[in-house]
């Protein structure tokens, strides 16, 4: 089948951190597109695809990930959350960047990843106490926005408090908008960094 010759086209593309081809894999993954049906393979890619890149095929792949989620059993979800943190850890896929690593990381600890919470020993080794305040304020943004996992509003006010006593100014920001009821604030600062890349 022309779709499988793809999927091998596609893979070593996508390893190597190109958008066009980690959405490509993600749709394949997804839609039964000359591979499997694999919806841990389809959020891993999509995850990936929505922390970079073009506007128009981040939406898209942020949306999609969102509807594989609602699809998968609890523990698919987790897996593929360690899964995207150990990708980011190791450079698989995208650049070695360990603050998102440790988001990423934090979210499948919090939702019952049985070898997360050693990989976050080791991620916060790597990382200085600003870092680790940042990447707080980032799992709290992640749960206000819903991004990968459902909308917790109180989960993310704990994280927010958790970044606030480690001193980044932002989440004071965020718990302020919360404690005077507005909810959601802002397009979150997690999504645009100041290198102009997505996350997560």
């Amino acid at each position: 089948m022309k779709t499988v010759g793809l999927s091998g086209e596609f893979t070593p593309l996508a390893g190597q951190g190109r958008l066009g081809a980690q959405y490509i894999l993600g749709f394949m993954y997804n839609y039964d597109e000359g591979v499997q049906v694999d919806p841990m393979q389809a959020f891993v890619w999509f995850s990936l695809a929505a922390g970079k890149g073009e506007e128009r095929r981040v939406g898209v792949a942020s949306d999609l990930q969102d509807e594989i989620r609602e699809l998968m059993a609890r523990d698919q979800v987790t897996e593929a959350q360690y899964s995207v943190g150990t990708m980011y850890a190791k450079g698989d896929g995208t650049p070695v960047e360990e603050f998102r690593a440790h988001t990423w990381s934090v979210l499948a600890e919090e939702h019952g990843h049985r070898t997360a919470g050693m990989e976050l020993d080791r991620l916060s080794g790597l990382l200085s106490r600003d870092q680790i305040a940042e990447a707080q304020h980032c799992v709290g943004r992640i749960y206000e926005d819903a991004i990968g996992v459902h909308e917790d509003a109180l989960e993310a006010i704990a994280w927010f408090r958790k970044a606030t006593e480690d001193g980044f100014a932002n989440a004071q920001y965020d718990l302020g908008w919360h404690d005077y009821g507005h909810g959601r604030s802002r397009t979150s600062l997690c999504l645009v960094q100041s290198r102009g890349e997505r996350f997560p």
